[in-house]
């Protein structure tokens, strides 16, 4: 249930052919620290974090995700992106994506 909570139901989706990654977390407001940062790790080797702004229960639907920044292991620099498109599931899979961080705009 953590995953459903923390990544969404389907946060792997096949559209037009390609997959997409779409995290879409559903978490209660007691679980929402005051700084808003929220931390999970998937796969076991990337850390997602999520940056919430606003307060209240986390319910898909009702909030916007954006500033997605990536780190990769190989490359010092992070990428901003505007979606997180097949590359990056495939990078994810192949280890090579250490971290993941959003904006959550409620």
């Amino acid at each position: 249930i953590w995953r459903r909570m923390f990544f969404g139901n389907h946060f792997v989706k096949e559209q037009e052919g390609s997959v997409k990654c779409m995290f879409s977390p559903a978490l209660p407001e007691y679980l929402i620290p005051e700084d808003g940062v929220v931390k999970a790790r998937l796969f076991g080797s990337v850390d997602v974090v999520y940056h919430i702004y606003g307060k209240g229960d986390l319910i898909p639907g009702e909030y916007a995700v954006s500033n997605i920044l990536v780190k990769f292991r190989e490359d010092p620099e992070p990428r901003h992106l505007k979606e997180l498109d097949s590359s990056v599931y495939y990078s994810i899979r192949a280890g090579k994506i250490s971290e993941i961080r959003m904006d959550v705009l409620r």
